[in-house]
């Protein structure tokens, strides 16, 4: 099976020199494979950018740009974009919004806007996606989640407790949707160096360092996302008897003991 001709939504798939990101990334790994690819972003510049990179239609921008934790934007986008398209193929949910804070100075809001980003947006796109592929019985949703819903970090409790109700999500819902043709999984990137952490990385080197040294490649990520594009590959277009998986790309790093 391939992603030739197929629809794909990515939410939160966007940067600022469209690439530079691991959604964005994602999204030019799936024009490879010959699918549209439409990035989905509250951010038209990025959205723009994004879609400039990929060699597609800069027109789209209004029609792709919605901010993913109002559900009206994104039931918005989505019916626009089955009125042109007539379906939706694959759904990637790479949104997210991370606050390295203490747990204790951080307020209800803090923890209610990284909520629905992070977790009720993804929950609204796989609703959105599913409505349209279920009687379709083909399609696939791929949630991107954090090496945070696999082992414990300090103070980021907010952005780790999303993404590992991500990752429980995924399973649920392969459970209710995989009767009817879908396959939901996750995909957990490990450390990649991006436009988000290339500064502070660069300012604190030793911590490059400790990530690199507990990590059983000795290396992070490529700089180019490559790790990423074979595992999302095959989360779109294996058969839906893949289902509720989490497929972790990380050099070994959640895995290995801390020695």
């Amino acid at each position: 099976m391939n992603a030739a001709r197929k629809v794909a939504i990515v939410v939160g798939g966007t940067a600022a020199d469209g690439r530079d990101s691991i959604g964005a990334a994602l999204c030019h790994f799936l024009r490879d494979q010959g699918a549209l690819v439409l990035p989905v972003s509250s951010r038209g510049a990025k959205v723009e950018a994004t879609l400039r990179a990929l060699g597609a239609d800069t027109a789209l921008t209004p029609a792709l740009t919605a901010d993913a934790s109002r559900p009206e934007d994104l039931e918005r986008t989505f019916d626009e974009i089955v009125s042109r398209y007539g379906r939706i193929d694959i759904l990637v949910n790479a949104q997210g919004i991370a606050v390295k804070k203490p747990t204790l100075d951080m307020g209800a809001a803090e923890w209610e806007e990284i909520i629905a980003v992070n977790l009720l947006s993804a929950v609204t796109a796989c609703r959105l996606a599913a409505a349209r592929m279920i009687p379709r019985g083909t399609g696939h949703i791929v949630n991107i989640a954090s090496g945070t819903a696999l082992r414990g970090y300090a103070e980021v409790a907010a952005y780790g407790t999303t993404k590992g109700a991500l990752v429980s999500l995924t399973r649920h819902l392969a459970c209710e949707w995989a009767q009817h043709g879908l396959s939901v999984n996750a995909l957990v990137p490990g450390y990649f160096v991006t436009a988000i952490n290339r500064e502070m990385l660069e300012q604190h080197p030793e911590r490059l360092d400790r990530i690199i040294a507990r990590t059983p490649a000795r290396r992070v990520g490529d700089a180019a996302f490559e790790d990423l594009r074979a595992p999302l590959t095959y989360l779109t277009t294996c058969t839906p008897f893949v289902n509720g998986q989490t497929v972790v790309v990380d050099g070994g790093y959640c895995m290995a003991g801390s020695g």
